[in-house]
């Protein structure tokens, strides 16, 4: 082999340099594992270039990433198109590689080294015409090992002979250059875990495709354009993933697309170049977790026929995770949201001295129009203190720019600077025309939590409360069904998952009542396009052993350019509420006390009589109570035959009570002389919070003169009572389950001759009186 020919590193473990005089070579298969970067939805991280040196990609898996797909672009000098996974978790492989610039001879070369499978083979055309091929493989050992056959010359007759003849199911294939209907293919075994219908369709048009994808109920696995609206497309049965195919759209586009889905690529290949820039086709996968994956879908929903529009929204833990990340290191218009910062730097100023709270500024033009571009003048003093409250509450753009006029544009962007807002400038005066002001909603968390962690806390005093005062706010019961600014449905939501979760409607008041919300929406009309935003921090009270434990966040949405008013701000107010619903319902649920079992009284049932009945007390009786906010449903049982109880289970309702009786059965009347003991248990079916137990006991008396235990006082008991009185331990042997006390039948606590006389009485007369 020619090593000079290899320029892309490969891991040293996959080199062998054995040639092999066939084309198409198989593994055996072992435990199959499905090929996690081209099927699986679990999050992960991910790159893609459309136009990278070797150099650059390898750089890349320097970083921990492996190539999942590679395109030649350019061959003067060699350019590719490349998609990778971070090698972690489910997309681990213990070692990867990729090569170009093959000959035939190399790339035999290359598959034939032990342990290795080709995920793609890429034939093109180097600057001289000649015909070359790229490759990128896998570690195909030990539990990555699979079943493979690759072919680097066939036509759709060949690709389906090896998977019908091989069971074999096609993952990659590429035209060969100048070679109509031929193809480098890639296949993996088609058993186990790698099974699937799978369908290959060549020089078919995007119409066509897309009747193909509805006949099959599939998706597309590996898609080629060839040029005059024809492609050429592997599909398999769809297994449940969310994902999307895309043609014709620009790297802009394709990173508008990607990043409001959160999705990531598992294909991509250039489709054109020109003067408009190139033109891609892409295949991709969901990359979001629950909440993005819902959150992206309500706001793409209303933004249904601007797909190009840039969305995003974020939730983040103050000093924690995010919860959502859906485009949040966007750079998008923010409106009046910007004006955050200009709030946050005149506080700051308040905060170290540098300026009273209700110090006296001029403001300008102080009679134009709050919402238009401000005027010059005339001009007026009012109080620091009011020009924010007008700026924040009103999104007065007058008082606004009094502000940036009394601290300076370049300060309040130096601000920004400071609290590491890389992303976020004051450019244009707000209200007026102009260029575009940044923020990302990254940069805006940075803000809020720089406020939490006593940003605003100077020489002067801490003034984070008076930061939030002057903002639009969302508190107790004010909050009604609106959130207050861009979080519309706040309230709402909260009552709708209250009630869901079956919280009395006390504990919802005062959940209510004690959530904390400021933010600030925005919104601007710039050369015919619609900027919508908004932004806040939330204080949601959780509890945590029944105290009070509120829990802080920063959160926001935006909508960056679309045509429609009405649906780019019903996009962005619904994911601002919708993103909170998940914490709402986690901390509502802590107010909510599980359903609890008590029980009253304390004391067991206790029975007693003589052998044969009759027993008293008949039973007792029992208050069970749920003293907890959710339905609780409960079972009754009992170990004992001579005992049952009624009712033996059901549902007790939040607050409510049921009464429940242990009473003596039948079966006692058969029980000899003795004491017997069990247990009558109570168990919480919903989740076992009070379970409880009862203690039951019953007193079997002999019956006097009864003396050998048959229940009847008759002829048949004097022997037994003659032995009882001249030898009690032969009388015990004798009559093991009979008590000598039926004996004492003068009820003198004493077995002796005073007994005779009433026994014989008691024989006469068929029983003791």
């Amino acid at each position: 082999m020619n090593s000079t020919l290899l320029r892309a590193a490969m891991s040293p473990a996959l080199m062998r340099t054995a040639v092999l005089s066939v084309a198409i070579l198989m593994l055996p298969a072992a435990a199959a594992r499905a090929d996690a970067h081209r099927d699986s939805t679990t999050e992960t991280g991910w790159w893609y270039f459309t136009s990278a040196t070797d150099a650059q990609i390898n750089a890349k898996r320097g970083e921990g990433y492996r190539l999942i797909k590679l395109g030649v672009v350019d061959n003067d000098p060699m350019r590719f198109s490349a998609v990778l996974v971070h090698n972690s978790g489910d997309y681990f492989n213990p070692a990867d590689g990729w090569w170009y610039n093959l000959t035939f001879t190399d790339l035999e070369d290359i598959l034939d080294a032990p342990g290795v499978r080709a995920l793609q083979i890429v034939p093109y055309l180097n600057l001289n015409g000649a015909l070359r091929y790229a490759v990128v493989l896998i570690s195909n050992s030990g539990q990555y090992a699979k079943g493979w056959w690759w072919a680097h010359n066939v036509d759709l007759a060949g690709i389906q002979s090896i998977g019908a003849n091989q069971n074999m199911r096609l993952i990659a294939w590429e035209r060969r250059p100048n070679e109509v209907g031929r193809f480098s293919c890639v296949f993996v075994s088609n058993t186990g875990g790698d099974q699937r219908n799978w369908w290959p369709y060549p020089g078919i048009s995007a119409g066509t495709l897309a009747n193909l994808l509805d006949q099959h109920d599939a998706r597309i696995t590996d898609l080629t354009y060839i040029g005059n609206n024809q492609f050429d497309a592997v599909l398999e049965e769809l297994e449940g993933q969310r994902w999307w195919y895309y043609y014709g759209v620009t790297a802009s586009q394709m990173s508008i697309l990607l990043g409001n889905r959160g999705a990531r690529l598992y294909d991509l290949q250039r489709m054109s170049t020109g003067a408009g820039g190139s033109t891609y086709a892409v295949l991709m996968l969901n990359n979001a977790n629950p909440l993005e994956t819902r959150i992206s879908s309500i706001m793409r929903s209303i933004m249904d026929n601007e797909l190009y529009v840039p969305i995003g929204a974020s939730l983040k833990r103050v000093n924690g995770s995010y919860r959502a990340a859906l485009h949040h290191q966007r750079i998008f218009d923010p409106a009046s949201t910007l004006k955050t910062l200009h709030h946050v730097h005149a506080m700051r100023q308040v905060s170290i001295g540098n300026i009273d709270f209700s110090q006296l500024i001029n403001v300008n033009g102080f009679t134009g129009s709050p919402g238009g571009c401000p005027p010059e003048e005339p001009d007026q003093l009012e109080p620091l203190d009011d020009v924010l409250r007008l700026m924040m509450e009103q999104s007065d753009n007058v008082r606004t720019e009094a502000i940036k006029d009394r601290f300076g544009q370049a300060s309040i962007n130096a601000t920004a600077d400071a609290l590491l807002m890389a992303d976020t400038e004051l450019v244009r005066r707000i209200g007026c025309g102009g260029d575009h002001n940044e923020m990302t909603l990254e940069d805006a968390g940075r803000l809020h939590e720089a406020v939490v962690n006593g940003y605003l806390n100077g020489p002067t005093g801490d003034w984070r409360d008076e930061f939030y005062d002057l903002m639009i706010s969302s508190n107790g019961a004010a909050m009604g069904y609106g959130g207050g600014g861009g979080f519309p449905d706040l309230g709402g939501i909260i009552d709708e998952e209250a009630a869901d979760i079956g919280l009395p409607d006390a504990k919802r008041i005062a959940f209510r009542a004690a959530v904390e919300m400021v933010n600030k929406p925005g919104g601007v009309t710039l050369s015919g396009l619609e900027h919508k935003s908004v932004f806040g921090w939330i204080s949601i009270p959780y509890r945590t052993g029944g105290v009070l434990d509120p829990r802080e966040f920063v959160t926001g949405t935006f909508v960056d350019g679309a045509v429609s008013d009405p649906n780019s701000g019903a996009a962005m107010a619904a994911g601002a509420s919708e993103i909170l619903r998940d914490e709402i319902r986690a901390a509502l649920l802590s107010w909510l006390v599980p359903g609890r079992l008590e029980m009253t009284p304390e004391a067991g049932f206790e029975t007693s009589g003589f052998q044969g009945g009759p027993f008293a007390p008949n039973g007792r009786t029992y208050f069970l109570s749920n003293t907890g906010d959710v339905h609780v449903s409960w079972s009754a049982t009992d170990n004992r035959t001579w005992a049952h109880i009624l009712p033996n289970g059901g549902v007790l309702p939040p607050g409510g009570q049921a009464l429940v009786t242990i009473y003596h059965d039948d079966p006692i009347e058969n029980l000899l002389p003795g004491v017997y003991t069990g247990t009558a248990t109570f168990t919480n079916l919903t989740n076992g919070i009070g379970n409880t137990t009862r203690s039951m006991m019953a007193t079997v008396h002999a019956i006097p003169g009864d003396m050998n235990c048959d229940g009847m006082v008759n002829n048949f008991d004097i022997d037994a009572f003659v032995l009882a009185l001249t030898n009690p331990a032969l009388y015990a042997r004798t009559y093991p389950l009979c008590d000598i006390n039926a004996a004492d039948v003068n009820d003198d606590g004493m077995v002796n001759n005073f007994d005779i006389d009433p026994f014989v009485e008691c024989v006469i007369n068929f029983g003791c009186p």
